[in-house]
């Protein structure tokens, strides 16, 4: 079946959450075909997660803050995205 590895992009100028399937329940994966779940995120961000709504809906949430590259609680939000599953697998393809 189908598994999403979500994670913080960090290596790019955007950066942002993003994530990369696996049809093979994570035999393989399809690393070369990112998809970005978020609007590019400034500062310190990470710690994504999410949950599959309604068997057509995902939602991701994960921590972001203006404490730059080092971490301070008092500057973090935490934000949501929802995302349909139909485009993360029309995406990916």
């Amino acid at each position: 079946g189908n598994v999403l590895l979500i994670f913080g992009n960090r290596r790019d100028e955007e950066r942002d959450i993003r994530g990369i399937l696996s049809r093979d329940g994570g035999q393989t994966w399809e690393t070369e075909k990112q998809m970005r779940l978020t609007t590019p995120v400034t500062g310190d961000f990470g710690y994504p997660s999410a949950v599959v709504m309604d068997d057509d809906l995902l939602i991701v949430h994960y921590m972001a803050g203006e404490g730059a590259d080092t971490y301070d609680g008092t500057k973090a939000k935490c934000f949501a995205t929802l995302v349909p599953i139909e485009e993360i697998l029309k995406t990916t393809k």
